[in-house]
């Protein structure tokens, strides 16, 4: 296989990915009976976007941390606030859109963020699913998500490109 029908075979499965998702179940026990939850988690909109960056931008680096001299003992008890935001990274995208609401009173109009079953399904994934799991979850979000073409499409929407024309060039 040629390395083109590689990329374009990569390629096609990701979008395939970003359209339709990718489904996961939580295996938890329940009055002592082993049950399964099915969960899908799909390509997020601006809104959700924006949230799930808020929480990326909250992620400390470990290894830095490390490779400093700071005590290991320190750097996992802050690990375990990082899988917290780990697991409302996950719940994010599998509420979507249904985290916000539109609430009206009148002619006044305002979105209303979800922020109880947010933090309902943010725990119950923080309890149930193995940091490994949680992990390779949050790195399928992350791929789902398509960040890297976004961010260049608003990196090419941008007044100054290298395309754009300057006034010394036009004397």
């Amino acid at each position: 296989m040629s390395p083109d029908e590689k990329y374009e075979l990569e390629s096609d499965e990701l979008k395939l990915l970003r359209n339709k998702g990718f489904e996961f179940t939580v295996r938890y026990k329940e009055n002592g009976k082993q049950t399964r939850k099915k969960f899908t988690a799909t390509n997020p909109t601006l809104a959700v976007l924006d949230e799930m960056s808020a929480e990326w931008l909250e992620f400390d680096d470990y290894e830095k941390r490390l490779a400093d001299g700071e005590d290991s003992i320190k750097v996992a008890q802050r690990s375990l606030v990082e899988t917290k935001r780990a697991a409302k990274i996950v719940a994010l995208a599998v509420i979507g859109e249904d985290l916000f609401s539109e609430r009206r009173i009148l002619f006044i109009r305002w979105t209303h963020r979800n922020r109880r079953r947010l933090n309902r399904l943010s725990g119950f994934f923080y309890r149930h699913i193995k940091p490994s799991t949680l992990y390779a979850l949050s790195n399928a979000v992350l791929i789902t998500s398509d960040l890297g073409n976004f961010l260049n499409s608003i990196r090419l929407m941008q007044v100054e490109t290298t395309t754009t024309p300057t006034a010394s060039l036009i004397e």
